[in-house]
């Protein structure tokens, strides 16, 4: 399944989200903190690479 991109990054779509479930500000950031670490670790370039290299694997 490939999802099409939008205009949004990954982390505004994932900070609406977040709001739209109700979380809280405290929780909504560190998720998204541990996401923008992870990109940071893993070395994705791209949301469509990332994508791609999970299909890879599964």
């Amino acid at each position: 399944m490939i999802i099409v991109p939008t205009n949004k990054t990954l982390l505004e779509e994932m900070r609406e989200l977040l709001r739209r479930q109700g979380c809280a500000y405290a929780t909504e950031n560190t998720y998204l903190d541990w996401v923008r670490r992870f990109v940071k670790f893993s070395n994705v370039q791209s949301r469509i690479e990332m994508l791609e290299n999970a299909e890879q694997k599964s």
